[in-house]
């Protein structure tokens, strides 16, 4: 989809760059070398077709995330070994887990938390370099953050169908996009 010039562009803000004078440690550094790598851009019709097909799908959210996740899992298996709770259990069993459930309940209430700072930028970019810092501590794979999004997508669709266009796949596409590229920032290799 290709996007118009005269589209209202909302562009991040940019993190603070540390003076000539002030130490830069190693984050500051990687950060500093990620501002030179473009973080996806979130156009206001994207945002306002997000926000609208989220606030159709909220009432379905706790099944949005499960069956999130058990497609993540049944479509990229060395995902769900990097999920403790669920190693060992079989896939027929997972629907009724209350630890998927619970972490299916955070991660939407991620989604929501962006939402709900989408507009308020540094807000929500020291959120998400948060939450990236909280996922290296578990290890997870950078990789495995791409696969979110069109999980998520999966999830939701049936949700909004009455509403659903190559444009919203896109704008959420797009969503997801910029919040695994914010949370990779402080995650290192």
């Amino acid at each position: 989809m290709g996007q118009s010039s005269s589209r209202s562009q909302l562009t991040p803000n940019q993190i603070r760059k540390p003076s000539m004078t002030s130490p830069i440690d190693a984050e500051d550094k990687r950060l500093e070398e990620l501002r030179d790598i473009e973080r996806p851009k979130l156009y206001l019709n994207q945002i306002e077709l997000i926000s609208s097909s989220w606030k159709m799908a909220e009432s379905d959210i706790e099944k949005v995330g499960v069956v999130m996740f058990i497609q993540l899992f049944e479509t990229h298996p060395d995902v769900r070994d990097t999920f403790t709770p669920f190693r060992g259990l079989p896939a027929s069993e997972l629907q009724y887990s209350s630890i998927l459930k619970a972490h299916a309940l955070r991660v939407m209430g991620t989604v929501e938390k962006v939402l709900a700072r989408i507009d308020q930028r540094p807000k929500l970019i020291a959120m998400l370099h948060d939450l990236g810092r909280k996922h290296a501590t578990y290890k997870a794979k950078r990789e495995y953050f791409d696969l979110i999004g069109p999980q998520f997508l999966f999830a939701i669709r049936p949700s909004i169908e009455s509403i659903w266009s190559d444009e919203l796949e896109e704008a959420w596409l797009t969503l997801f996009r910029f919040v695994t590229h914010v949370m990779r920032e402080v995650i290192y290799d």
